[in-house]
Formats: structure tokens, C-alpha cells, sequence
């Protein structure tokens, strides 16, 4: 039976021209498009989102005015590095979410963009997790199910649909649907040279990389009735479930 050394070796023998890097990229590509002709069953993988639970102990406070617009402050907060990843959402609607990318103490945390608007001092707030990720080679969604709500989420909301459902992200409780958010590209390995060609025998002209091209995937929000997912070279997606038996969809 082939394997892929073997499948390389007798394209080289037939065509040696080709060259052993896009001998075994065709085959690559080959192998690619006859798995995403079906829905082959060793292609399935199955896993759970377990969101950690919502977070609104103490009040929250910006520092725009103090010069330092990605910095959160917290009054009888207990934030740890565990937070970093999730969504910070401070004094209501009127404010977006922002994503955690640093922790500095049990009252500080860093935001992934400046804070927009004038400071609010001492407000509610909430940090939960909307973004998941997803594994490596995830394609897309063959079945998504709530087992606490007992039933099939909808995979075929858009995020557009969610921009006219619930613009603000406001509606709580059951989930109802998964929607595609957008693409992050990431490239693994390093480009290389291009193969030149000095004769009519010499390989096709091709750049190779050591490890290939990868993707960040990972999941996006939910409104209480859709779920957006996000696709970095894959995908995101989430599914927003409390410990408590809530569902928080934004």
C-alpha cells in the first residue's frame, strides 16, 4: 500500500522534473481535495466549550486621562492571570467589549485597544469569556448541540444576521445558533528560496516553507439566539454557557 514517501517517489519517477518539494506539495493538495469531497467519518472530531463563569465582583475604573488608555482599574476586585484571553465589558451598552491581554494585579489589567470615549470611574462591569479557540485543523461545523438546553444550534447564522438581531450584544440566556466572525491568517514555518531553473530538466521555479501554512482559529460570541465564530486560517466560534445553568450570548 502507498504512503506518502512512496506516492512522492513514483510522481518524481514519472515526471522528474517536478522536483521532491512540489512532488510531495502536489501530493499534499491531492490528498486535500479528496478529503473535503465528503464528509468522511475519520475526518470528525467532537469537543466541548466550557466557558468559566461570569465575573462582576468590585467596580472598574479607566485611565484614559491619566495617559494610560489600555489600563483597567479595579476597586475590591480579585482579577488573576487566568482572566487573560476573556472580554471586559465596563458600565453598561453604551460601552464594546474589550479583550484581556495582560494582567498586572488583583485591581489591573491591560486591554487589546485603547479605551474608547471619556473615562467611567467606579462602574459595573463584567468579564466573561466570548472568544474560544478552536483545534488546529478545524474545516467547519458539522453539528453543534446545547446539552444543557437540549437541542441542535444553528450553523448557518451569519454575523450580519447578529449585527441586525442584537447589535449591542444585550440578550442573555439559551443559545441558539453558531455564526462565522471572520479570518485571522497566521503563517507557520519560513519562506523559502525559489528554486531557479537553469535547464529544461531543472525543477519548476516553487518557494517551500519548513512547516507550511497554520491558522489561528477560535471562537467568537453569541447572542441569546446565534453564536458568531470566528476563522483565522480557521475558524472561531462560541458557545456561551454558565456553570449556573445561564447562557450569555454577546
Amino acid at each position: 500500500m502507498d504512503n506518502y514517501v512512496t506516492l512522492s517517489n513514483r510522481l518524481l519517477s514519472r515526471c522528474p522534473a517536478v522536483g521532491l518539494p512540489l512532488a510531495q506539495q502536489l501530493i499534499n493538495d491531492s490528498w486535500r481535495t479528496l478529503q473535503s469531497r465528503r464528509e468522511w467519518s475519520f475526518r470528525r472530531r467532537s469537543g466541548t466549550f466550557a466557558p468559566p463563569n461570569l465575573y462582576t465582583t468590585g467596580q472598574a475604573s479607566t485611565n484614559v486621562s491619566a495617559g494610560n488608555p489600555t489600563i483597567i482599574t479595579g476597586i475590591g476586585t480579585t482579577w488573576t492571570q487566568d482572566m487573560i484571553g476573556r472580554q471586559i465589558r465596563i458600565g453598561g451598552l453604551l460601552y464594546p467589549y474589550y479583550t484581556i491581554v495582560g494582567w498586572n494585579s488583583a485591581t489591573e489589567i491591560l486591554i487589546d485597544q485603547p479605551w474608547a470615549g471619556p473615562d467611567v470611574t467606579a462602574q459595573p462591569y463584567q468579564i466573561l469569556q466570548i472568544y474560544y479557540p478552536v483545534p488546529d485543523d478545524f474545516g467547519y461545523w458539522y453539528v453543534i448541540v446545547s446539552i444543557k438546553d437540549g437541542y441542535r444550534l444553528w450553523t448557518n447564522v451569519t454575523e450580519q444576521d447578529l449585527a441586525l438581531m442584537d447589535p449591542q450584544r444585550t440578550n442573555q440566556g439559551q443559545t441558539y445558533a453558531c455564526a462565522f466572525r471572520d479570518y485571522t491568517a497566521q503563517l507557520g514555518g519560513v519562506i523559502g528560496p525559489v528554486i531557479p531553473i537553469t535547464s529544461p530538466t531543472d525543477p519548476a521555479p516553487i518557494s517551500t516553507t519548513s512547516t507550511g501554512y497554520s491558522g489561528l482559529r477560535s471562537v467568537v460570541a453569541s447572542t441569546t439566539k446565534t453564536k458568531e465564530s470566528r476563522r483565522s486560517g480557521g475558524k472561531r466560534a462560541m458557545i456561551y454557557r454558565f456553570p449556573n445553568g445561564a447562557t450569555r450570548c454577546v
